[in-house]
């Protein structure tokens, strides 16, 4: 009998930062695989077609996407699965807050099309600082957490016979999917999965789970870094300015942040009080003399980043498209940071102390932290980087007091 011959497929869907940075790493330490197709689908980054055109044609395919719409992304897989002559073996990279909006069509697509599709497995990434937040919020919850991960791990085990996913605790059962298909999982921080509250999720996991490790960035070759650099859309010589500017002066770099369903125009208002305070040397909040400063907002406040920009002429506006952390790796460097909390500070290695933490905003107040899943979930975030070392309580900023 014949041999079966087989297709690998790597499959990189996002609709955030985070997890691209760590799918263009996956993809650019593979370069030279000629064979595998990559079909990307990326809200915030392109793949040029300088990258396109330099592999044979249908092997790296891009579709734009955004929350709630990857229509053309899945119409694409679909394609790819049933014009395919040979069976395939998917990859799959996935945010995790989004994963199961993003794999419950392609599952449904896969087993459309079951005699084609060998192998599936799963690689999940955190978007940002919600992964670590949640299992905060989780480890002080008043549920019976053993019979609740027992419960979603079987659901997900009969998947294949039930073709249903139900679930009491959505981002209980987005850790268990190795109930059913191989997975893995990194995440921004795992030791808290060390504390004994959060035990029987961590047994399920089985160890397949490790911390993200953006600073491999530092061990690529001239040549990806040129792929990353197109990926990324960096305007190098601009990107040197920066690092240039930071050499020579003290920096602080104030961070903003973005709201989903929610009110721009107060946070805007937010982002230029804080800010101001920062700079008036007659406020709580003065970070001091001499300090060049850069403003760095969040991609998805372009309106907000705009006005910061327009405001303040002698803040210097980093572009939105450049990843603060990508900078820090091409040797950006700050004296201090501020402004509203993100994912960027859960990547500082706390032992080097790249960067002092000046202070930290968050959406929240102890008064109304249960009024709104945003206000909960900042409010966890502000004590879990106290429990972690990250700040201290009274480097808290929250949003009534600015």
């Amino acid at each position: 009998m014949a041999n079966i011959v087989t297709k690998n497929v790597e499959v990189y869907l996002d609709y955030a930062t985070i997890p691209s940075l760590n799918y263009f790493l996956h993809f650019v330490k593979n370069k030279d695989d000629m064979e595998t197709i990559r079909l990307f689908g990326l809200s915030r980054f392109t793949i040029p077609d300088s990258i396109v055109n330099a592999y044979p044609e249908g092997i790296i395919q891009y579709y734009p996407v955004k929350t709630g719409d990857q229509d053309k992304f899945n119409q694409a897989f679909a394609c790819l699965i049933s014009e395919s002559s040979t069976k395939l073996k998917f990859n799959i990279h996935l945010n995790l807050f989004h994963s199961l909006m993003m794999f419950v069509p392609l599952l449904q697509i896969c087993n459309q099309y079951s005699d084609k599709v060998e192998e599936i497995k799963l690689n999940f990434y955190d978007d940002g600082a919600e992964g670590i937040s949640y299992l905060y919020s989780l480890s002080k919850m008043d549920i019976d957490l053993i019979k609740e991960v027992d419960f979603h791990y079987s659901i997900l085990s009969k998947l294949n016979e039930t073709r249903e996913i139900k679930f009491n605790f959505l981002n209980i059962l987005r850790y268990l999917w190795n109930a059913n298909f191989s997975s893995h999982y990194y995440l921004m921080q795992s030791n808290y999965l060390d504390i004994a509250q959060l035990s029987p999720l961590k047994e399920k996991l089985n160890g397949s789970y490790s911390e993200m490790d953006l600073t491999r960035y530092s061990s690529l070759s001239v040549e990806q870094w040129q792929m990353i650099l197109a990926i990324l859309n960096l305007p190098l010589d601009l990107v040197n300015s920066y690092i240039k500017l930071s050499s020579e002066y003290k920096v602080f770099v104030f961070t903003g942040t973005t709201i989903f369903d929610g009110n721009e125009t107060v946070l805007e208002k937010l982002h230029i009080k804080l800010l101001l305070q920062y700079l008036d040397p007659k406020s709580k909040y003065y970070i001091g003399d001499n300090y060049l400063i850069f403003y760095k907002g969040h991609p998805n406040s372009p309106e907000i980043n705009k006005k910061v920009d327009d405001i303040f002429k002698s803040v210097i506006r980093l572009p939105d498209n450049i990843p603060l952390e990508i900078l820090f790796l091409l040797g950006f460097k700050a004296k201090k940071l501020g402004g509203f909390a993100s994912s960027l500070y859960l990547s500082l290695d706390l032992k080097k102390r790249e960067a002092e933490i000046e202070s930290l905003a968050f959406l929240t107040s102890n008064e109304d932290k249960t009024k709104h899943s945003l206000f909960e979930t900042q409010y966890n975030l502000a004590q879990l980087m106290i429990d972690l070392g990250y700040v201290t309580s009274n480097q808290i900023i929250y949003y009534t007091d600015i």
